[in-house]
């Protein structure tokens, strides 16, 4: 079988690529290609449930987007310097055991997704892998008994920005985990379409040019040795993905070495797993996902009131809950310092009361005092904040002249309630 996912990024379905070419939903199948599925022997359970109900499953176009074939896994796994060639290239000695690092699985991606160059990146490299499904759990497994284990296989391009895997110290991962890096698929094979994983073509172009050319015969650790030493170490869940390194044609290994620019087209493929094609594009060019919210606030809310006379700072929970108050004594001095503090922690906004229009006189005084405030507020996409801003209520001091105060909790409170409800937050 060969199984697929279809739709928009975070919503896929699953789907098979029939022996024509046709593409099925098998949505009613109710499950996905993921951890939990591959435990429960599903691949067996759906190879049965597929020859019952193949021809009652919607087609599906072929402009449809594809997804990772598979769900996110528990791990990614990668192995370097596998190909001598490669290793030659780089610089690096021939390895003597297999060199292991992580690609964190939020770099998946679908086969034909846009490759995202980081912020500032100028050394984002390409490489084509064969990648393998683990298919049972694995703990302690032999070399010989290591194909057992596995699901199936997919085409990989384990994108690499080498200035961070490098040149910053630590480990690999750092230069491998960026969103976008982990393009696999269009398919996922299972065993019994892939008769020897060992003796596959696999290539790679950049904007028409083959750059990687080579065959899996070439591998330094195959996939039972590889699948064997991991399992000594860690535990291998249904699901996992390993890939298998690349061949030499990286862009680090050109003479000058060459990376990835916006616009570039990068297309690759591995014979009898299909192809992929990924366009280059800034990061900055990259526009929020529909399905992503473009102004989500997060759970707590930074409470500043810049006006001098107020005595404290409060925390307010997203549900209205005071957290806590801070007395300030030096007013003026620490507005600005409470400010920058307030956006410089990760994920809090900054919410800031400000008294915008000036006190009216009143003939009531503190203890029979009235609150009648008017307030507006306004999230800000730049700054990931919310500005209240709020008509001043009048109260006189014991000698009846007009004075300033922080709003009352139940005031507060209220405000809050109603900005969340407003703003959906």
């Amino acid at each position: 079988m060969k199984l697929i996912r279809l739709g928009e990024r975070g919503k896929e379905r699953p789907g098979v690529l029939l022996p024509d070419g046709q593409r099925i939903d098998v949505s009613s199948f109710d499950e996905d290609w993921n951890e939990d599925f591959f435990t429960t022997d599903g691949l067996a359970r759906f190879a049965t449930w597929l020859e019952e109900h193949a021809e009652g499953c919607p087609t599906v176009d072929v402009n449809v987007r594809l997804g990772s074939c598979i769900a996110r896994p528990s791990k990614i796994i990668c192995i370097g310097l596998n190909y001598a060639k490669h290793a030659r290239e780089t610089g690096a000695a021939m390895p003597e055991q297999p060199v292991v690092f992580f690609k964190a699985s939020t770099a998946l991606c679908g086969p034909n997704d846009d490759i995202v160059i980081p912020r500032g990146s100028l050394k984002t490299d390409w490489e084509v892998e064969l990648a393998v499904v683990i298919g049972r759990r694995a703990t302690y497994v032999l070399e010989e008994n290591a194909m057992d284990y596995v699901a199936g296989y997919a085409l990989h391009n384990d994108y690499s920005e080498r200035d961070w895997q490098l040149e910053r110290g630590g480990q690999w991962v750092k230069g491998k985990s960026f969103d976008t890096f982990a393009p696999i698929g269009p398919f996922l094979a299972t065993r019994d379409e892939v008769p020897n994983p060992h003796e596959l073509r696999l290539w790679l172009t950049v904007n028409g040019e083959l750059l990687q050319e080579s065959n899996t015969s070439d591998l330094v650790f195959g996939i039972p040795a590889v699948v064997s030493y991991l399992s000594q170490f860690m535990t291998l869940l249904p699901g996992d993905v390993i890939s298998t390194g690349t061949p030499a044609g990286v862009g680090l290994g050109l003479d000058p070495p060459r990376y990835l620019k916006p616009g570039d087209i990068v297309e690759l493929g591995i014979e009898g797993l299909g192809t992929s094609r990924q366009r280059a594009v800034a990061h900055e060019d990259i526009e929020p996902h529909p399905s992503v919210p473009k102004a989500r606030a997060p759970k707590e809310f930074y409470l500043i009131c810049d006006n001098p006379a107020c005595q404290g700072d409060r925390m307010i929970s997203k549900e209205g809950d005071e957290l806590g108050i801070e007395p300030i004594r030096k007013r003026l001095e620490m507005d600005e310092k409470l400010m920058e503090k307030a956006f410089s922690l990760h994920g809090i906004p900054k919410v800031l009361l400000r008294n915008s229009l000036p006190i009216k006189e009143s003939s009531k005084y503190v203890d029979d005092y009235e609150i009648t405030p008017e307030y507006s507020y306004q999230w800000s996409d730049k700054t990931k904040s919310v500005k209240i801003i709020e008509k001043p209520w009048q109260i006189l001091d014991d000698r009846g002249i007009p004075s300033y105060s922080l709003l009352p909790p139940p005031i507060v409170v209220s405000l809050i309630k109603q900005m969340v409800e407003a703003l959906s937050l």
